[in-house]
């Protein structure tokens, strides 16, 4: 049997992999922001796991105890889209099956207009939360995204998942 974080894992790379598409071709200023990819910082995860490997993410961390993931990621460059952050979101919840929005809040984060929300769904028949923040800045899309078991496994991991998004900053 699969462990749960392996499942979340493989479960984030299948809702998130249209953002990690490579499309169109970089003028200077894309080619520029491609070295920005990656350079952000989040707020401290106590108790959290870093994943040294996380796939087509930045970063990952998992809290073993519940079965939560946190994922961080940016698309810089060709990768970047300039679109809405509400359809930056929409591809971020497209494997989400039985998808129910629970809440949307919108922040400011490094300076930048972010959306952040909560939804409810199942994953290969499996019922999950997912939490998701995303923001456009200098030529990139960011996206953070917590997906955990429902009930108080994502309600604890949601309290450690704001604190490390709100002290979310570019580092470039």
């Amino acid at each position: 049997m699969r462990h749960p974080s392996t499942f979340l894992l493989s479960a984030f790379l299948t809702v998130s992999l249209p953002a990690l598409i490579l499309v169109g071709c970089a003028s200077k200023s894309e080619r520029d922001a491609r070295r920005a990819e990656g350079s952000y910082e989040l707020g401290e995860l106590p108790d959290w796991e870093r994943i040294k490997d996380p796939g087509g993410a930045d970063y990952a961390w998992v809290k073993t105890s519940s079965g939560a993931v946190i994922f961080a990621d940016s698309n810089c460059g060709p990768r970047y889209s300039d679109s809405k952050l509400e359809d930056l979101l929409d591809k971020q919840i497209a494997g989400l099956r039985e998808g129910e929005p629970l809440q949307s809040e919108r922040l400011t984060l490094s300076d930048r207009e972010a959306l952040q929300t909560r939804h409810l769904g199942r994953l290969d028949g499996v019922p999950v939360e997912l939490g998701t923040t995303v923001l456009k800045k200098h030529f990139c899309t960011y996206d953070v995204v917590l997906i955990a078991p429902r009930g108080l496994a994502f309600d604890q991991a949601w309290a450690d998942y704001v604190s490390a998004v709100d002290d979310f900053r570019t580092t470039l």
